[in-house]
C-alpha cells in the first residue's frame, strides 16, 4: 500500500522537473494529471518501476519528449492503481462488513504516510525517481506472493455461527402439523440496481468529484503556492525544505484523516445508526475551512501561514476518501484534471511572462473557484442525505 501512495509525492520534486524542462504550470500540470486517469483506471504494480525509471530518464534527457513525461506518469498511476486495489481489496474481503471503516482507514495510512526526502538536504531528482523506481518495483514483486483472499473461510464460519444460534432459539418441530402443512419456497430476491443506475449514485459521485479534485489540485501544487508565498531573497535551498514540509505535512494528515474518519464512521454507524455520509461532510467542511483560511489570513512573504491550510486540508482529504471508499474509481481523476487546470491557467496568468509568480494572486483566483465547487458539493451532499430520510440509516443500501 505504501508504494502506491508515492504517486502523492510529485510536488515534492515537480517544481524542480518543471525548471529543468521549463515547463508551464499547466504544462506541469497536465503531467500529473495523467498520473491521476493512471491512478483510476488499473494497470500491473511492475509499471511504477517503468514510469519512475521513464521520468528518471525525462528529467536528465533533453531529447525525452514533454508529451512522454505524461506517459510515464500515466505508468506510475496505472502501478499505482494496481498494487492498491489488489491490497485494499483483499483488506476489505477479509473484515466484516461492520468493520470496513477501520479495515479501509488503517491500511490507507500506509498510503498516505509516505513521505519526501529530508527537508535539510537539496535533492537529487534523478537519484531520487532511480530510488523510488527500484524500491517500488521490488517490494510490489515480493508483496504480490503475500496476499491471500480469507473471505470464504470467513463466509463458512459465520454461517457456522448463525447456524447454530438459530438452532438454539428454535423449538422443537411438531411432526404432526409439519406434515399437514405445505410451506411455499421463499420469493426470490429482487436484483439489485445497477450503482449508476441510481440518482443518489449520481450525486454523491458529483460531489466527489469536486471535493477530491479541490484535494489533488492543492497536493499537486503545493511546491508552486511555496514558491508564491516565499521572498524573492530566500535561498533555493529553504524553499525546497519548505515544501519538503508540506508535503510530510500533507502525508501524516491523509492518515490521520483516514484513520480518525474510517474508526468514527464504524461507531456512528453501529452504535448510533448514522449514515457515512457524515463522514464525507466532515471532510468537505475541512476543505472548506482550509481554503477559506488561505483565502482571508495569508498575505506574500508569509510562507509560515501556509501550515495550517495544508493541515486542514490534508484531514479533510483523507476523510472523505476513507468515508466514501466505494465510489472513487474516476471521480478523484476527473476532478483533479479539471481543478489542475484551473490552478495552472490561473498561475500562468498570473505570472506575466515572469520564470516565477509571486504572491497571493497567483493562487487565489483557483482557490476562490475550488471553494465555490466545495461549497456546492457539500450542498448537494445535504440534499442527497434529505432524499434519503436523514442522516439515520433506515435501509440497508444507507452508506
Amino acid at each position: 500500500m505504501a508504494c502506491a501512495g508515492t504517486l502523492y509525492l510529485f510536488s515534492a520534486y515537480a517544481q524542480g522537473l518543471k525548471q529543468k524542462r521549463g515547463l508551464s504550470q499547466t504544462a506541469l500540470n497536465g503531467i500529473a494529471s495523467c498520473g491521476g486517469f493512471g491512478q483510476y483506471l488499473s494497470g500491473p504494480g511492475l509499471l511504477l518501476l517503468t514510469g519512475y525509471l521513464s521520468l528518471a530518464w525525462g528529467y536528465s534527457s533533453a531529447s525525452f519528449p514533454d508529451w512522454a513525461l505524461g506517459l510515464a506518469y500515466g505508468c506510475v498511476g496505472l502501478g499505482n492503481s494496481g498494487v492498491f486495489n489488489s491490497a485494499l481489496a483483499t483488506t476489505v474481503k477479509n473484515f466484516d462488513q461492520r468493520e470496513h471503516g477501520f479495515a479501509v482507514g488503517v491500511p490507507l495510512q500506509r498510503f498516505f504516510i509516505v513521505m519526501g526526502p529530508d527537508g535539510t538536504q537539496t535533492v537529487d531528482i534523478f537519484g531520487f525517481l532511480l530510488f523510488v523506481g527500484i524500491v517500488t518495483g521490488s517490494v510490489t514483486t515480493i508483496g504480490a506472493g503475500y496476499l491471500h483472499d480469507c473471505s470464504a473461510a470467513l463466509r463458512r464460519r459465520a454461517l457456522r455461527e448463525l447456524s447454530t444460534a438459530s438452532t438454539e432459539a428454535l423449538p422443537p418441530p411438531n411432526t404432526e402439523l409439519s406434515q399437514l402443512l405445505d410451506v411455499p419456497p421463499p420469493p426470490l430476491a429482487p436484483t439489485e440496481p445497477s450503482l449508476f443506475s441510481q440518482r443518489d449514485a449520481w450525486l454523491l459521485f458529483g460531489a466527489f468529484i469536486l471535493l477530491s479534485g479541490t484535494g489533488l489540485m492543492y497536493i499537486n501544487n503545493v511546491g508552486a503556492i511555496v514558491i508564491a508565498l516565499s521572498s524573492a531573497k530566500t535561498i533555493p535551498s529553504d524553499i525546497q525544505a519548505t515544501q519538503r514540509l508540506h508535503v510530510s505535512l500533507l502525508s501524516i494528515c491523509n492518515c490521520a484523516g483516514r484513520i480518525s474518519t474510517g474508526l468514527a464512521s464504524d461507531i456512528l454507524m453501529t452504535r448510533f445508526k448514522l449514515t457515512r455520509l457524515v463522514g464525507m461532510l466532515a471532510g468537505g467542511l475541512l476543505i472548506v475551512l482550509a481554503l477559506s483560511t488561505a483565502l482571508f489570513t495569508l498575505t506574500g512573504d508569509a510562507v509560515t501561514g501556509l501550515i495550517p491550510v495544508t493541515l486542514l486540508l490534508g484531514m479533510g482529504y483523507g476523510g472523505i476518501f476513507s468515508a466514501a471508499p466505494a465510489i472513487v474509481s474516476l471521480g478523484p481523476a476527473l476532478g483533479g484534471h479539471l481543478c489542475n487546470l484551473v490552478f495552472g491557467m490561473y498561475l500562468d496568468s498570473a505570472r506575466g511572462g515572469k520564470s516565477e509568480c509571486r504572491g497571493t494572486k497567483c493562487f487565489a483566483s483557483a482557490f476562490k473557484a475550488t471553494l465555490f465547487g466545495c461549497m456546492a458539493s457539500i450542498c448537494v451532499l445535504l440534499v442527497l442525505n434529505a432524499m434519503r430520510g436523514g442522516f439515520k440509516v433506515r435501509r440497508p443500501t444507507d452508506v
